[in-house]
């Protein structure tokens, strides 16, 4: 889990009903709030538990795939999701009073959410690192702004799309891809690939050792 929940305070919370036409505010209904991101896992999550006391859950309704507008105060600065909400992937019931229902909204990115509708069709002949970028940007309509890192391997991979989905491409791209630190010896006894991960500031691709190397330098920068 990342620090970032750590005496963090969640200023707004609004969610779009699943018509995407009507917002209701329910920043003063928030409960604890859980980030989760991680190198090995392609996309973020985020859990935030609601005190619902007027019956929104089912009268708004809030319905997992509507949007979330989020923004919340960290000691390392303002988490804005405001121009780019979330999305309500799974709604989970953690208990009900008389007076008010609780449950937990876990959220993703559009990128994510998206990444469960759509598919890859075409064949890809074009350096990984295009393949990677030319998928986050047109299949799952990533803004350039959060591409953050996208390393170059040392191999191409030439393959059909087949309908699969874009994030799972990559993550299986990233596995078969051969980063430009390893040597002869270590391709031969085998390396440990590459990957593909989105934290709060956007997505990278890139080798293990890029990554905790950075991380040395700036803590914030990577995860």
């Amino acid at each position: 889990m990342s620090s970032f929940a750590r005496g963090s305070t969640i200023e707004k919370i609004i969610v779009r009903n699943p018509d995407d036409t009507k917002d209701q505010d329910l920043t003063l209904q928030v409960g604890p709030m859980s980030f989760y991101e991680d190198i090995i896992d392609a996309s973020f999550h985020i859990e935030i538990m609601i005190a619902d006391v007027f019956g929104w859950l089912e009268s708004f309704p809030i319905r997992s795939g509507s949007k979330d507008y989020l923004r919340i105060k960290t000691a390392n600065g303002v988490i804005d999701f405001e121009q780019e909400p979330l999305y309500i992937s799974n709604i989970k019931a953690a208990g009900s009073t008389n007076k008010r229902e609780v449950f937990v909204m876990q959220l993703e990115s559009k990128a994510a959410f998206t990444n469960h509708l759509r598919r890859l069709t075409k064949k890809y002949d074009a350096p990984t690192d295009e393949v990677v970028k030319e998928i986050l940007t047109k299949n799952l309509e990533v803004p350039e702004t959060r591409i953050k890192k996208i390393e170059k391997p040392t191999n191409k991979i030439v393959f059909l799309g087949v309908y699969k989905r874009p994030l799972q491409t990559i993550v299986g791209l990233a596995v078969k891809s051969i980063p430009k630190n390893h040597s002869k010896k270590e391709r031969t006894s085998g390396g440990s690939g590459m990957f593909c991960w989105e934290t709060l500031k956007g997505f990278y691709f890139g080798s293990p050792d890029s990554a905790f190397a950075k991380a040395k330098e700036n803590k914030n920068d990577v995860i």
